[in-house]
């Protein structure tokens, strides 16, 4: 009986030894950033907003061409 008590509180003692260290090296390495974005990440964001930028050109004439032929009942 007192094997399987130990053996209990050996296991828990264990599993929460290797929780403390894993919460102790996630912070330990962990890097603080300070809402900026890294030179790459920055090229990507402002292509996509260049990307976003056309198809918003592009659908604009499509929209409306959609639009008056709904209002005039026209096919096209």
């Amino acid at each position: 009986m007192k094997l399987k008590i130990k053996f209990k509180f050996k296991k828990i003692y264990n599993l929460l030894f290797i929780l403390i260290m894993f919460l102790y090296f996630l912070f330990y390495f962990s890097n603080t950033s300070f809402a900026g974005y890294p030179k790459l990440v920055s090229n990507i964001v402002s292509a996509f907003e260049k990307v976003e930028d056309y198809i918003v050109a592009i659908a604009t004439p499509a929209a409306a061409v959609s639009i008056g032929c709904r209002i005039s009942n026209a096919k096209i």
